[in-house]
């Protein structure tokens, strides 16, 4: 249970590091060294990350007969993860007025998802 566990967060954080936008380097003490590196070391990183994310996958509790579904996931989540990039593009800007507006609009969501469901709980009831 513990490896599933362990799994499970380096997934989900990972996700969330593939999902936020990169900061600015520019302040930062060899902020030119990165920035003219920035593809390679982003890459690499990506990579090992992979790596690691793999070795965990082998490393779960999973019958040999449905280890196929943990390779499926893998490429599933490479996958998806540069496609919410894309879809996210337009919305995920730099700096916490940005963040904020993003929380905003999912409260304003919740409160409308929620207030539907009460008016469908009322007119069935009634």
């Amino acid at each position: 249970m513990i490896r599933w566990l362990i799994w499970i967060g380096f997934v989900v954080a990972w996700t969330i590091a593939l999902e936020v936008p990169a900061p600015e380097t520019e302040g930062l003490p060899g902020g030119e060294m990165i920035d003219s590196n920035r593809r390679l070391i982003a890459k690499s990183a990506h990579v090992a990350v992979y790596v690691v994310m793999a070795m965990l996958s082998g490393w779960v509790p999973i019958a040999l007969r449905y280890r196929w579904v943990m390779m499926f996931f893998l490429m599933g989540h490479a996958w998806g993860t540069e496609y919410l990039q894309e879809l996210l593009q337009s919305v995920c800007f730099r700096g916490f007025t940005n963040y904020a507006r993003l929380k905003y609009a999912n409260a304003v969501a919740w409160a409308r998802v929620r207030a539907s469901s009460s008016r469908m709980v009322s007119a069935c009831s009634g």
